[in-house]
C-alpha cells in the first residue's frame, strides 16, 4: 500500500549562534588591543618619553588632550558617514592609520612631531574603534543591549593588564621597538576584527536580539522585514519602541532637556576618567610607589574594572540605567578622591574598590541608556556627536592635571579636584527624564543599510 505523502516546510536554516554576538566579541578583541596599546596602556609610556626629551608634563599631556580634540571634531562626521554607508570600510581605513601613527610615533624626536603622531593614531581611532562598534552593537540588540555593550567593551577593561608586560618590555628593549611592535600588531589583531562588522541586522535576515522575522509565506525569512513573530512577549525599551528603525532624529534630539543633561553629566564623567587613565603610574610613583608596583595597580585597575563592568553593565537590563549611571559617576568621584590620599602602598585598596568598578559599569550602561532613550533611527550621528561633546571635558582633564603638577609639584590636589567636581554628575544624572516620542512620527522614511 501506498504511503501518503508527507508535505515538508523548507525553513531557511540559521545559525545556532546570533551573528550579533560574534560581532561584540570581535568588538571586545579590538577594544582589547587599543586599550592596552593606547587607552591604558599609553600611561607607561609617558615618563619614559617625558626623561628622554625633558618636556613638562603638561606639554606632553597636551598630546593626550589633543587626540581627544581630534577625535572630538572627527567624531559627528564618522557618526553620520557610518549612518549613510555603513561600518566596515570605516573601520578598516581606522585601523590602517593607527599602526601608521604607531610607526610614526616610534619615529618621533621633537614635540611637533609626537604631536603629529599621536594626532594620526588619533584620526584612526575616531574612524576604528568606540564609535563604529558602539553604534553597530548598539543595532544589533535591544532586549540584551546592556550585555552585549557590557562585552564588547569588555575588552577594553582588560586592557591595563597588559601594563605590567608593557613596562618590563619598555625597560628591556626601549619604547621605540615597542611601539613598532604595537603598529604591527594593530595590523594582525584588528583588521579580521574588522572584516567581522555588519552594519544592521536587518539587511541580512535578522531582528535585533535573533528574534526571528516574519516569513515570505514560503518559510524563508524575509531580510529587512522590521516584524517579528516574538516582538509582543519581548521586553520593550521604555521610550522609543521595540529597536527597528524608530527613535528620534538628531536635530530632535537637539531640542530635548534629556540630552542635554546626558551629555553634562557624560562629559564631566568623563574629566574624570581622563585624568585617571593618563596620570595612573606618574602619580603612584610621585607618591612614592615604584615603578613595577604603579603597573601592578593597572593590571588590578582592569581587573577590577571587569567586575564592574560586567557586574553592573548586566544589571542594565534589569534595572533602571540611569540609577546604575548616577551610580557609577559617584563611586569614580570618591576613587579620585581615595586616589589622592594614598600615601602607603596599602591605601591603594580604596582606591581599587572605589573608581575602577565605576570606570567599568559607565561604559557599556551609558551607550545602552542613549539608545533606549533616542532609538536606533540617527544613533551613528547621537554616538559621534556624544563623544565630541564629552572629549571637551577629556581635554581639560589631563592638561590641567599636567599644570597642576608643574606648579605644585603634586598629583594630589588635581585628583581631589577631579574628585569634587565629578559628584555634580550625580544629582545631575538622577535628574534626567525619559524622553516620549510622539507616535505622528513614527512612519518617517529610513536611511537604508549599506
Amino acid at each position: 500500500m501506498r504511503k501518503p505523502t508527507t508535505t515538508h516546510t523548507h525553513t531557511a536554516r540559521r545559525p545556532r549562534v546570533f551573528y550579533g554576538w560574534w560581532i561584540a566579541t570581535a568588538a571586545a578583541v579590538q577594544g582589547f588591543y587599543f586599550s592596552a596599546t593606547f587607552y591604558q596602556g599609553f600611561t607607561a609610556f609617558f615618563n619614559p618619553i617625558v626623561k628622554e626629551f625633558g618636556w613638562s608634563r603638561a606639554a606632553t599631556a597636551a598630546a593626550t588632550s589633543l587626540q581627544r580634540t581630534e577625535s572630538g571634531v572627527i567624531g559627528p562626521f564618522v557618526g553620520f558617514f557610518i549612518d549613510r554607508y555603513g561600518v566596515r570600510w570605516v573601520i578598516l581605513t581606522g585601523t590602517v592609520i593607527i599602526a601608521l601613527g604607531f610607526f610614526f610615533l616610534a619615529r618621533v624626536y621633537s614635540l611637533m612631531a609626537f604631536y603629529g603622531a599621536i594626532l594620526t593614531i588619533a584620526l584612526g581611532l575616531a574612524l576604528a574603534s568606540s564609535i563604529a562598534t558602539t553604534v553597530v552593537v548598539g543595532n544589533w540588540f535591544v532586549r540584551h543591549r546592556s550585555r552585549a555593550m557590557t562585552i564588547a567593551f569588555g575588552g577594553g577593561a582588560f586592557g591595563g593588564t597588559m601594563a605590567p608586560l608593557l613596562v618590563w618590555a619598555i625597560g628591556r628593549y626601549g619604547w621605540r621597538p615597542v611601539l613598532d611592535w604595537i603598529g604591527l600588531g594593530t595590523l594582525l589583531v584588528c583588521i579580521p576584527a574588522a572584516l567581522v562588522m555588519r552594519y544592521r541586522p536587518e539587511s541580512y535576515g535578522y531582528r535585533p536580539d535573533g528574534l526571528e522575522p516574519q516569513t515570505d509565506g514560503s518559510g524563508v525569512a524575509a531580510p529587512g522585514d522590521a516584524r517579528s513573530t516574538q516582538a509582543a512577549s519581548a521586553p520593550r525599551p521604555s521610550v522609543v519602541g521595540d529597536g527597528g528603525d524608530d527613535g528620534f532624529t538628531f536635530r530632535e534630539m537637539l531640542r530635548l532637556p534629556a540630552f542635554w543633561q546626558l551629555m553634562l553629566s557624560m562629559g564631566i564623567g568623563g574629566l574624570v576618567m581622563s585624568s585617571v587613565g593618563l596620570f595612573s603610574i606618574p602619580g603612584l610613583e610621585s607618591f612614592g610607589i615604584s615603578t613595577g608596583t604603579a603597573g601592578l595597580v593597572v593590571l588590578f585597575t582592569s581587573v577590577f574594572n571587569v567586575a564592574g563592568r560586567f557586574g553592573l553593565g548586566f544589571l542594565g537590563d534589569v534595572v533602571d540605567k540611569r540609577y546604575i549611571l548616577a551610580a557609577t559617576f559617584l563611586v569614580m568621584a570618591l576613587g579620585s578622591l581615595a586616589f589622592a590620599a594614598i600615601h602607603q602602598p596599602w591605601h591603594i585598596i580604596f582606591f581599587l574598590l572605589l573608581y575602577p568598578p565605576g570606570h567599568g559599569g559607565t561604559v557599556p550602561v551609558r551607550y545602552s541608556l542613549l539608545a533606549e532613550y533616542f532609538g536606533r533611527r540617527s544613533y551613528g550621528a547621537l554616538i559621534g556627536v556624544t563623544m565630541t561633546l564629552t572629549a571637551i571635558f577629556g581635554i581639560v582633564g589631563p592638561v590641567f592635571t599636567g599644570w597642576m603638577f608643574d606648579v605644585t609639584g603634586s598629583y594630589r590636589w588635581p585628583f581631589v579636584i577631579m574628585g569634587g567636581v565629578g559628584l555634580i554628575a550625580v544629582p545631575l544624572t538622577l535628574a534626567v527624564k525619559p524622553p516620549m516620542m510622539d507616535t505622528s512620527v513614527s512612519s518617517r522614511a529610513t536611511t537604508p543599510d549599506r
